[in-house]
């Protein structure tokens, strides 16, 4: 849980570090546009998801909304106008906005409660680190590769947090399923 909320972090920090720069080298000047999009759709996306991860599968909710902060941060490599601004400012807002909560929600469910306090903290405490490692880490990135595959390259880890995450819950699940089923004997 806590390395997909730092994925995602990651890929928050580069946008507030990096986009007041990569932006107008793009042609998109008025980039202040983002913000406004993005907290729109993080709070419509929080709202929903979170009732959403209550009814499903958690899992089902954080696959989805983690590709979409993925898929976000490889839009970044097309950005040429203020539309496509717009764009990856819903993906991301979407994606942000219902991962946090589905997340959280997950770290209670797998701890006790007297674990909950430390467990949370220390969750919580991964959109910071990563919000300082998207914008001092890529920045060594953004130095060697440019603004463009910085921004993809983000993207690609937080894919592969995704797909670490996925096979992890899986195996667990499984192994879940197989121990209640030799209990139930």
């Amino acid at each position: 849980c806590s390395l997909c909320l730092l994925g995602a972090s990651l890929v928050y920090g580069a946008i507030l570090t990096f986009l007041p720069i990569y932006a107008p080298l793009r042609h998109v000047s008025d980039y202040g546009i983002f913000f406004v999009v993005y907290a729109l759709a993080t709070m419509g996306s929080r709202v929903f998801a979170g009732k959403l991860s209550d009814h499903i599968d958690r899992r089902l909710v954080i696959l989805p909304f983690s590709l979409l902060v993925a898929l976000a941060a490889l839009c970044f490599f097309v950005l040429d106008n203020v539309w496509t601004l717009g764009l990856i400012a819903v993906l991301f807002g979407l994606g942000y906005g219902a991962l946090v909560p589905a997340l959280t929600a997950l770290v209670v469910d797998v701890t006790r409660p007297e674990e909950r306090g430390p467990a949370l903290g220390f969750f919580t405490a991964f959109i910071e680190v990563g919000i300082v490692v998207g914008a001092m880490g890529l920045g060594f990135i953004t130095e060697a590769l440019g603004y463009a595959n910085m921004f993809a390259l983000s993207g690609i880890i937080v894919l592969v947090i995704t797909l670490a995450f996925w096979l992890l819950v899986q195996q667990r699940h499984t192994v879940k399923l197989e121990v209640e089923e030799t209990d139930s004997r």
